[in-house]
């Protein structure tokens, strides 16, 4: 069966579609890495648009699966565990002004998670068969990653007003 799944993703639009995602992951990941190692300049809508983005896709991804209630609730208890761990480790979010405009970098670390949760999400998308677990699997990952940046995303605002621009001292 792996044999088979192989032969099928090797065939020449599978191969070009798969490039094509490849490509568009290049530069999103890219990007990304860039700007929180960078920074970005802040704004209120900028900070929050990645964890709505990510509590839209997560709603999306649970609903066609949600056999039970019972997977609503651990979906709701991976955000809220993701919520909590990047309240903790958004505290390394930090403030610089450059030009007299605020920017911000993020988290090493919920970057970093960010990147893996994204990278096992696609392999196991595009690699592995779907079933159940797979699913699962996929809308955890999402979940849990979901809370993470509204976390941070909470700690990054909360910050925000505590920072104080350093001619005003």
């Amino acid at each position: 069966m792996i044999f088979e799944y192989a032969a099928v993703l090797t065939a020449p639009s599978n191969l070009y579609s798969m490039m094509i995602v490849l490509t568009i992951f290049v530069l999103i990941v890219g990007r990304r890495i860039y700007r929180g190692i960078k920074g970005r300049v802040y704004s209120t809508r900028r900070v929050l648009s990645l964890p709505i983005l990510y509590i839209f896709i997560t709603i999306a991804s649970i609903l066609p699966s949600a056999i039970s209630n019972l997977n609503f609730i651990f979906t709701f208890f991976l955000i809220f565990a993701g919520l909590i761990i990047g309240l903790r480790f958004g505290e390394k979010v930090s403030f610089f002004y450059n030009t007299g405009t605020l920017y911000y970098k993020r988290s090493v670390f919920v970057l970093y998670f960010w990147l893996i949760s994204l990278l096992v999400r696609i392999i196991l998308y595009f690699l592995i068969p779907a079933n159940f677990i797979i699913d699962i699997s996929i809308d955890s990952i999402l979940a849990l990653t979901s809370g993470l940046l509204i976390g941070e995303a909470i700690h990054i605002i909360n910050s925000k007003n505590r920072f104080v621009h350093p001619g005003s001292v």
